[in-house]
């Protein structure tokens, strides 16, 4: 029980206590204003009755204006109000103590409905922004502006000019974002029919603004993005029937925007729990795609482009539908970029068409030029051999897939490959180290480049891989790595070359103290207690690490975060 309904327990006895009890919990309380000091109500009984309380130290002072509360007889429309405040009161001390704007919150929740309506009229008609954009919303609510009359707002909005200058054409549409978002605001008190019209009206006068408009720096995106998601959000509250919506939104692929063109169309105009409306789209668009597609040799340009992703679109509902085979069909209708072909490929072999996806396997390495084009097609011939189990090939393909990254995971399916076909793994080993090496010594005159490291951490995580710590001590010690894999070599070396594993440990926890933040701080020390756990403590080792404790100690004093962790983990560091 908290402090403040014991207060109203004991202020008003239990059979009033237990009435207003009853009226709190029946939501009674209405109006609720409170200041440090004072607490006002008003409480639905026989009649409202008007409560105002009054801080006096740990207790209150003041009143009902029911006949229960002569003076000061705390009755059960006190007790009520008092326990509506100390529920208030908690959410209001967390938003006091929050960001400005939440402070703010919290102060106009306390005030009563006559009070905000007046702190808002005089903010209004303080402000010429604000009093217009209110004048407005006042014309528009009171039907003395109808939607025709607001088409003139959106025509000033956009004004046509001619204006090529990057500051000029930035200014223009920022201004014209911030005035078109207030009209948006203002047409929501319009019939869904009338707000659609207008988003409608307003799209093709920023087209038409677009031709005069020089905006090479793509300052008009950010209002097409308004103007788009105004007309979705019109266009899903439109009573039309969803044969009529289908219909209209096919005809946005084709629109007769000279500067406009809406992708995305389902996902943005669609609701996602409106499924007739999908299916009947899809259906719809079906139909035109397939028409298209048989007229394709002899179609613009533009009209290919629009043909590609009306068909992508209905690629991407096939997939995520399950309907694989329809999906690659189509896929193959307008596969014509790299991009296109590794969709595609994708699908084929989802869908198990390994014929379709050989096909297009040989097309995208005709097409690949760039080194990562090239693995990726490398990787996926990789799959479709592993799918139709020629071993040999895909033991071919990985062969070149790792030359080409010289990853471990890629190595990885060398060595399951090589199982799989009973091959020898220590000449597995051998020929992977050779074609390592040979490219740390083909980059060895750039020994600091980021490529040398690359390859260096390449051949030491190989090293570790097939434990051959030693090999890969070594690496550590000619070259300086990064923190990481230093850890890595660290810990696998712990158990079989303790001496060389706690010299890269120290390095590591000279290093992190350095760097100077907390997470730094937890990092070294989580490192010196992996390196206490997995060391043998015989006397050498254990004076070894005393020192190194009390090394760091010395050489960090002055960083008391670090040293408060190290003693709470070590608390013989000072020692």
């Amino acid at each position: 029980m908290s402090e403040l309904v014991a207060l109203a327990q004991r202020l008003a006895g239990q059979n009033a206590f237990e009435k207003g009890v009853q009226l709190y919990k029946s939501q009674q309380v209405m109006n609720l204003q409170f200041t440090s000091q004072n607490i006002r109500a008003q409480v639905q009984g026989t009649h409202i009755y008007q409560v105002e309380l009054t801080r006096v130290g740990e207790s209150f002072d003041g009143g009902c204006s029911c006949p229960a509360s002569e003076g000061f007889d705390f009755c059960k429309h006190c007790v009520a109000t008092l326990l509506d405040y100390s529920d208030r009161l908690e959410h209001f001390e967390e938003m006091r103590d929050g960001p400005p704007a939440v402070r703010i919150k919290a102060h106009i929740e306390q005030l009563v409905e006559s009070e905000a309506k007046t702190a808002l009229y005089n903010i209004i008609t303080q402000s010429p922004d604000l009093l217009e954009h209110w004048l407005l919303i006042a014309d528009v609510s009171s039907a003395k502006l109808q939607a025709k009359d607001l088409k003139k707002y959106f025509t000033k909005a956009l004004p046509l000019r001619d204006i090529w200058r990057h500051d000029k054409v930035r200014d223009y549409f920022d201004k014209a974002f911030q005035t078109l978002s207030r009209l948006f605001c203002v047409i929501e008190l319009l019939n869904s029919q009338q707000r659609f019209d207008l988003c409608v009206f307003t799209l093709q006068r920023y087209d038409k603004i677009l031709e005069r408009v020089d905006d090479s720096g793509g300052y008009r995106l950010s209002v097409f993005t308004l103007l788009e998601r105004q007309l979705a959000k019109s266009f899903q509250l439109l009573k039309w029937d969803n044969q009529e919506k289908a219909e209209y939104l096919i005809g946005l692929y084709n629109a007769s925007y000279n500067h406009l063109s809406f992708e995305g169309i389902p996902k943005k105009f669609i609701a996602h729990d409106d499924s007739e409306l999908n299916h009947i789209f899809f259906a719809q668009l079906k139909k035109l795609v397939d028409r298209k597609l048989g007229e394709k040799e002899r179609s613009k340009t533009s009209e290919t482009i629009i043909l590609k992703q009306m068909t992508k679109q209905l690629i991407d509902y096939y997939h995520l539908h399950g309907h694989i085979k329809l999906a690659l069909f189509y896929s193959t209708q307008i596969a014509s970029t790299l991009d296109d072909y590794f969709s595609l490929i994708n699908l084929a072999l989802a869908a198990s068409e390994h014929d379709i996806a050989h096909e297009y396997i040989v097309i995208a390495q005709q097409s690949a030029r760039m080194h990562e084009d090239k693995t990726k097609v490398d990787k996926y011939a990789l799959e479709l051999a592993l799918k139709t189990n020629q071993y040999k090939s895909a033991l071919k393909n990985a062969w070149t897939i790792f030359e080409a990254t010289l990853k471990l995971e890629d190595y990885k399916d060398l060595e399951s490959l090589n199982l799989k076909l009973n091959a020898d793994l220590p000449t597995l080993h051998n020929k992977a180290e050779k074609v390592l090496l040979a490219q740390v010594k083909v980059i060895g005159t750039k020994k600091h480049s980021s490529a040398a490291m690359r390859a260096i951490e390449n051949l030491i995580e190989f090293y570790l891989y097939i434990e051959q710590t030693d090999k890969a001590l070594s690496l550590a010690k000619q070259y300086e790595l990064a923190p990481d894999t230093m850890q890595e070599v660290a810990f696998a070396s712990l158990s079989k070359r303790p001496k060389a594993s706690f010299n890269l440990y120290r390095q590591l926890a000279l290093l992190y103290p350095q760097l100077g933040t907390q997470k730094d701080y937890e990092t070294g020390i989580d490192l010196l207690k992996e390196l206490d756990d997995g060391l043998k403590h015989d006397d050498v080792m254990s004076e070894k690490f005393n020192h190194l404790l009390a090394e760091l100690a010395d050489i960090f004093r002055h960083k008391e975060a670090f040293i408060v962790l190290l003693d709470e983990a070590f608390p013989h560091a000072r020692g």
